[in-house]
């Protein structure tokens, strides 16, 4: 381990797993959820530049209005259903 301190990460989110990002052609993005229950979920181009969002990933939105993206084994590892 390095010497920096250790912290532990305790949050609720909302998530939900990438099942395809897609592009509408007039410069929107949409993640397309894995559970076709919930609709397609608009994320900015900013978004996919930062995090190069990918199948199986997760979207994350914090309850202050932070979106951000996980790796499907990441997430897995650090967030349980609730």
């Amino acid at each position: 381990m390095n010497n920096l301190p250790v912290y532990r990460c305790q949050m609720t989110v909302s998530a939900v797993q990438i099942k395809e990002i897609k592009y509408n052609g007039e410069g929107n993005f949409y993640i397309d959820p894995v559970n076709q229950a919930l609709s397609p979920i608009p994320i900015g181009y900013d978004f996919i530049k930062t995090y190069n969002p990918a199948q199986g990933g997760y979207y994350i939105l914090r309850d202050n209005g932070f979106e951000f993206y996980l790796g499907e084994k990441e997430f897995e590892e650090n967030f349980l259903l609730i």
